[in-house]
């Protein structure tokens, strides 16, 4: 099947994206930087790497239930798209594409990322591993272009990795408005998030020399 990636951002949109965050941070107290700008090709596959520690238990958390409900999911979405949230390398998604393969109604796949090399790359796996799908691949942020992302059908969208739990209030709630415009009818939705967050459990995987 077809392999296709639309990048909806401009050449320079990252770099002026990011001096607005940088000097937007750097007016705040405490000063910050919005986690985003850590996944670019380089970060996405540290941050893979950090999963992988004994320490960070959110990812053995999540691929447990995934391999638990995938089945289930699959069954009651009776989903031919699936699109992902800040797919990076796309690895969590597996057991759902297994399961709606299984079931036979996935026909088309959509990884969404802010990192055009990096979903560049995660497609090109996912295609030789699922050579019956069409992959869809769609460039853009969270902000301005989830509009972006091919409609009809039914569509099932995963946000894992509990990636919205890195969003603030303010722009949480941009997001989930620009989910809201962009989801349809017979659309559903698949999130991981974790709901504690204590900090002795969150800052061993990041303090270990790994991390």
């Amino acid at each position: 099947m077809t392999l296709s990636l639309s990048n909806h951002l401009a050449e320079d949109s990252a770099y002026h994206a990011l001096r607005r965050d940088v000097f937007d941070g750097l007016r705040r107290s405490p000063k910050s930087l919005p986690p985003k700008w850590f996944y670019d090709s380089v970060g996405s596959e540290l941050f893979d790497q950090i999963t992988r520690l004994p320490e960070y238990y959110p990812t053995r958390a999540e691929a447990e239930i995934l391999s638990a409900r995938s089945a289930e999911i699959a069954s009651a979405t009776g989903a031919d798209t699936l699109v992902e949230l800040g797919s990076g390398t796309s690895a969590k998604t597996r057991m759902l594409l297994d399961a709606l393969c299984e079931q036979g109604s996935l026909r088309r796949f959509v990884p969404f990322d802010v990192d055009a090399s990096m979903l560049q790359s995660a497609a090109t796996a996912v295609q030789a591993e699922y050579p019956n799908l069409e992959i869809a691949a769609v460039c853009g942020d969270f902000e301005e272009h989830l509009g972006e992302i091919p409609g009809g059908g039914r569509r099932l969208f995963a946000f894992l990795g509990s990636t919205i739990g890195n969003l603030t209030p303010g722009p949480r709630a941009q997001f989930l408005a620009a989910l809201a415009d962009a989801l349809q009818p017979a659309t559903a939705c698949c999130w991981a998030r974790t709901w504690s967050r204590t900090p002795t459990g969150w800052s061993a995987p990041t303090t270990t020399p790994p991390g």
